[in-house]
């Protein structure tokens, strides 16, 4: 990895201690996972990539305390999502919405 990525694996980890323990856990494995994965992924990629990771750390880093965690996303990037992205965000919302 190089050293920017890694800087900002990195940042956005230290920001997730922060965060509720099972976000926190939750949100390390799949950062985790994400970058693993895009280790080997071509530059056109890589930019898109880390924009939406460093865009996801300035949200964490801006939250106030009592404010909601996250954002809807909006229709473009909604749109925009793969079959997989869709089935894995329909996964995510089933297993962290309260019951």
């Amino acid at each position: 990895m190089k050293k920017q990525p890694l800087s900002l694996y990195r940042a956005i980890l230290r920001e997730h201690k922060f965060l509720p323990k099972q976000m926190k856990e939750m949100g390390d494995a799949y950062v985790q996972m994400e970058f693993k994965q895009h280790i080997d992924a071509e530059e056109k990629h890589l930019a898109m990539f880390y924009t939406a990771w460093e865009n996801y750390l300035r949200n964490i880093r801006k939250r106030k305390d009592g404010d909601r965690y996250g954002r809807d996303l909006d229709s473009d990037t909604k749109s925009n999502l793969s079959d997989e992205q869709r089935e894995k965000l329909k996964e995510l919302y089933k297993n962290t919405t309260v019951k």
